[in-house]
């Protein structure tokens, strides 16, 4: 089995909402995640991350070191298996006004919108969030917490 480490970010806006990503990416259902993605070859961590953040959003912030929160699963991409690692990093924005600009062609095709969640919502909608475990952390992390 592959394994797949990267780079998440959890951004916050000032009202602690969180932006999450529509994605369509057949033959899997539509869902929302999180912006973030591989770590690129010589990379740390919090590179990938800000170069994330500034790829997805064109936004530029501080990120919570260490990361708040850190998932290991299974996944399928591309019709394999992967181990995924997952680091999760806070952050927070003063802004909501998001530039696609620097998104990869392979994001363009399958981010198909976005949304500033509250919290509350998170945990209570029934439309899929990706991963499904955001849903029992997202209050600590809004609040500051959980940290790997």
């Amino acid at each position: 089995m592959k394994t797949l480490s990267t780079a998440r970010i959890l951004l916050f806006d000032q009202d602690a909402r969180l932006l999450l990503f529509k994605y369509r990416d057949p033959p899997k259902p539509v869902f929302w995640g999180t912006i973030g993605g591989r770590l690129e070859p010589g990379e740390t961590l919090v590179e990938a991350a800000r170069r994330e953040l500034l790829e997805e959003t064109g936004l530029t912030t501080e990120l919570s070191e260490p990361a708040a929160w850190f998932l290991e699963h299974e996944m399928m991409r591309g019709g394999e298996p992967h181990l995924m690692k997952e680091w999760f990093f806070r952050a927070v924005t003063t802004t909501t006004a998001l530039d696609d600009s620097r998104q990869t062609i392979e994001e363009r095709q399958v981010i198909v919108g976005e949304k500033w969640w509250p919290v509350d919502e998170i945990e209570t909608t029934d439309q899929i969030i990706l991963p499904e475990e955001l849903r029992t952390v997202i209050r600590a992390i809004a609040e500051g917490g959980l940290t790997t």
